[in-house]
């Protein structure tokens, strides 16, 4: 067992948290755990990212990417981002936002990321099951759901919710992206 000490400026004194280190195979995760170190802001891995305005995304979780092993069932991730996307060319027709996006609802059409999420913001799509959530410029704690597709790994992408047909015209200077990751065993 190792102790991972728990401290934040709102609290007055001091908390410990004990975590099993991973040492069997069948070792439980402790998803509890990993939330309450997520609140808190203390302990996990973290990668940086950039979210360039033409790409079609960025990647977490899966073999050869970032946070490969912090990715998985019982998990807790937290992404945060800053920077700006202008979309719609060199008149900028759709405006310049943030990862919070313009405050309107995608069209509900196959060619986005997220049909009917938040417009021109930072979304995520779980690899391992499919399913779209908000991110924006903090996504606050999520639980990594568990998986449904039995052949895809776990993984998140992370992309801008814009029409795929028509990412070439955008510009400006993309996402600044964090990803932290919590993965304990009890």
């Amino acid at each position: 067992m190792r102790t991972l000490a728990l401290g934040a400026a709102a609290l007055t004194g001091s908390a410990a948290l004990t975590v099993a280190a991973p040492t069997a195979a069948h070792a439980a995760v402790d998803p509890q755990a990993a939330m309450t170190a997520c609140r808190l802001g203390v302990g996990g891995s973290t990668a940086r990212l950039h979210l360039a305005p033409q790409s079609l995304g960025v990647y977490v979780g899966s073999p050869g990417a970032p946070l490969q092993t912090q990715i998985a069932d019982g998990a807790v991730v937290r992404v945060t981002a800053t920077g700006r996307i202008s979309y719609g060319g060199i008149f900028n027709w759709r405006g310049t936002w943030g990862p919070d996006g313009n405050g309107q609802s995608a069209p509900f059409d196959s060619w986005w990321p997220y049909p009917g999420g938040p417009d021109a913001a930072l979304v995520g799509q779980w690899n391992h099951t499919g399913a779209r959530t908000r991110i924006g410029s903090n996504s606050g704690c999520l639980y990594v759901p568990r998986r449904t597709i039995a052949s895809a790994p776990y993984g998140l992408w992370l992309k801008a919710n814009d029409d795929y047909r028509h990412l070439g015209d955008n510009g400006d200077v993309g996402y600044a992206i964090t990803v932290s990751a919590w993965l304990y065993y009890g």
